[in-house]
């Protein structure tokens, strides 16, 4: 799953949602959270790192944000 914050080509933030950073062992905790790649253009500067979200605040991103973010596609 990638999720788009900003409008334009030459402005954006975007997370690449890869999946689960590790198997399930049945702890809320250590079974929620998500890995991925954020990467970040604004103006000149452009950057990529890896990232690993809490799944819950990952969406709580989207709350402030609003109508700013879209996702991209869904990979199952």
């Amino acid at each position: 799953m990638k999720l788009l914050f900003g409008g334009n080509e030459y402005e954006k933030v975007e997370v690449d949602v890869s999946g689960y950073e590790r198997k399930a062992i049945g702890e809320y905790y250590d079974d929620n959270w998500l890995c991925g790649t954020v990467s970040i253009l604004v103006g000149g500067f452009s950057g990529q790192f890896d990232a690993a979200f809490f799944n819950r605040r990952l969406f709580t991103i989207l709350d402030p944000v609003g109508k700013s973010s879209r996702f991209l596609k869904w990979k199952s």
